[in-house]
This record gives structure tokens, sequence and C-alpha cells, in this order.
């Protein structure tokens, strides 16, 4: 409980300053005072200060005061659940955006205006979208210790990036791109295009997990790319891992890769041997088999999603597809693919038609009766 004092008559020795001083005991026992120059001022203040020890809400202002630099790195050492990926993206947000834009500034110093100025910064759209959610989320944290009273960003309207539009390529097309890339990377390409694999779960296929017999992939992993070297790591999600059937006219080929080309840990390798590095794969390889092609501004993934499409032309269901990609779910598949499927709807609206003719049969048809009567 908060008490207000006039320090003028409890201490006459110092009758000058501030009169009115509200006494409490923190959540920590530990004593504290503030002086006001107003009564009404000191009484308002005691009575929050009470309200907020009996609810279990109070926290001591000046723990807001720790600089966002120092809390921002204890925050990001504590996130060990974060997917190595995920980890790398807050670490580049953390050092070349918010460190240098926040600083020292005190967590309880941190505003609705700060936010609006960090989305005003000159940064690439996505990173300016990153910095703002990582930062919301880092005073999210800070409201839970009890630091700053609420989170300032909560309310601030985020830019909406624009999704990057999916390309697909006709199977004539991925033959065109064939021909043009490296051929120590023709068959990556076309089973990046047949089988869906994520660019990481094709790097990262190890030749006991190809099984040609049984025309299967085991997708238990996949090749890091933030790391240096490259090593293999967990997958995107638990649904990502799963098997893929694999089409019979590309085993011969892909027998001729684990011979020829591959390694016995490695089924798609770099030129030199060794795991495949994304960035030098991408600048040396892709982007001049892609500028030959004549398919600019086509991404590796792209291919992923070619696959997908592919499949729908073979009449895979979406459940299928699903478990092929590795969806989280079979919502992610039709909001990605969905649109791809044209007769989806006609042919529900069909099937319709076909159970209200039925019912409408059985609700007309007259079935006799035998005559009843007295015996």
């Amino acid at each position: 409980m908060a008490t207000v004092i006039d320090r003028w008559v409890a201490e006459p020795d110092k009758g000058n300053g501030k009169r009115w001083v509200v006494r409490w005991r923190d959540q920590h026992r530990n004593s504290r005072r503030q002086a006001f120059e107003r009564k009404v001022d000191a009484e308002h203040f005691a009575s929050q200060v009470t309200y907020e020890l009996n609810a279990g809400i109070y926290r001591d202002p000046r723990e807001g005061n720790v600089p966002f630099v120092d809390y921002g790195r204890v925050w990001f050492d504590s996130q060990v659940h974060l997917r190595s990926s995920t980890r790398s993206l807050y670490d580049g947000i953390f050092r070349n955006h918010l460190f240098p834009f926040l600083g020292v500034t005190p967590l309880n110093r941190i505003t609705a205006a700060t936010g609006r100025e960090l989305l005003a910064l000159d940064m690439p759209p996505r990173a300016k979208q990153v910095a703002a959610q990582l930062l919301r989320r880092v005073l999210n944290d800070a409201v839970a210790e009890l630091l700053i009273p609420h989170n300032p960003l909560q309310s601030l309207k985020l830019l909406k990036t624009e999704t990057q539009e999916a390309r697909f390529l006709t199977l004539e097309q991925v033959e065109h791109l064939v021909t043009n890339v490296h051929p120590h990377f023709k068959t990556l390409v076309r089973c990046a295009a047949m089988l869906g694999l994520r660019q990481g779960e094709l790097f990262g296929l190890h030749p006991k997990n190809l099984d040609l017999e049984q025309r299967q992939v085991r997708v238990i992993e996949q090749l890091r790319a933030d790391t240096n070297p490259p090593r293999r790591g967990e997958l995107k999600t638990k649904a990502s891992k799963r098997s893929v059937a694999i089409p019979a006219s590309l085993i011969e080929e892909l027998a001729e890769q684990i011979d020829q080309r591959g390694t016995d840990d490695y089924v798609f390798t770099a030129i030199q041997g060794g795991p495949i590095r994304k960035a030098n794969f991408t600048r040396r390889y892709w982007s001049p088999s892609v500028a030959a092609s004549d398919l600019d501004g086509l991404r590796f993934h792209d291919l992923r999603h070619t696959a997908a499409s592919i499949a729908i032309q073979a009449g895979a269901h979406p459940k299928a597809i699903q478990t092929r990609l590795g969806h989280s779910s079979i919502t992610v598949t039709l909001d990605r693919y969905g649109h791809l499927m044209p007769g989806t709807d006609q042919t529900l609206a069909d099937g319709i038609d076909r159970l209200l003719v039925a019912e409408r049969r059985l609700t007309t048809e007259v079935v006799p009766h035998p005559a009843s009567g007295l015996g």
C-alpha cells in the first residue's frame, strides 16, 4: 500500500522543495518514494501504485530504462528455439537495422512514433516489415517481464509487401531450361521441376535416401545455406519429412547422376565435389542459364511451383500434392495452387445437381400402399 506524507510536517527541518511524498514497498519489498508539488497528484499516484501492487502488475519505472541494444542482445540469445534460417534472418535485422536505429534508446522511451520512423527508413520493404514485426515481438516480451506498461507498437499498421507471384513453366520450357544449364546440374534442375523438392532438400539429398528400385526419395533433412561450410540440418516443418515417388522416366538419369557426378555423401554436388553453395550456384550457373532461356527473373523455387502445376495437370488430388510438396496443411496447397484447378468448382456444382435430382426423384415418386379396411 502506498502512503501520502506531508514532508513539511513530517520533516519540519526540510520545509522546502516538493511538499508531498508517496512512500511504498515495491514487489521486492524495497522501500520506494516519489515527491510531488501538489497533493492531488500525490494521491492519484498513490492510488495507482496501490492498485498495481494489489493486482500484481506493478513494475519499477526505472527497469524500463534498459537500453534497447542491451535488452535486444539478451532477448536474441534466449531464442534457442528458432530455426537456423530464422535465427540468421533475425541476426541480420538486429545488426543492420534495429541496433543502429535504436541503439541505447531506453525501452520506456520507445513510442508509436518510433515505429512510424522505423517504417520510414530507407531499407528493402521485406526487411522493413520483418524489422517492425521483430521489434513488436521484443516489446511484447518486455511487457510480459513488466519492464514497460504496454507495447507502443501494438497498433502500428505494418507495410503490406507484395508477394512475388509464382511462375509455372510448361514441360517444353523446363526442357529448354535444362538444355541451357551446365551439364553438371541438368539432372538437378529436371528433378526440381518433376519432384517438387525445395532447393535445400535437393542440395542436401544423401544417396542412402534415394531408392531407385522402389522409385522413392526420402526427404529427412536439408542443406543449410547459412553455415560455412554448408551442412545438413532440420527440415522447414514437420510435414516436410516425407517420401516422394519418382517418375520412371527419371530413374536412369538419377542412376547416372549418382554414378558419374554424385559422391558418397551427396546426390547433387558442386562441380569440384562437395556440397553446393547456394550463392555460388545462383551466380555462376542458375542466373546465366535463366538468361539464356529467356526466362528472366525465374527463381529456382519456381521449379517447385512448376512441379505442383505438372501434378495438377496429371490429375493429382490436392491432398496428394500437399503430401508430395510437404505442405503443413491442405489449406496451404489450395491457397497457392487452387487457381490452377479450373474445373474443380464446376465439378462440385455438377455433383450437387446430381444429389438434388436424386432427392427430388425420391420425394416425388408415388409408392402404392395396400388398401386398408375394417376386418
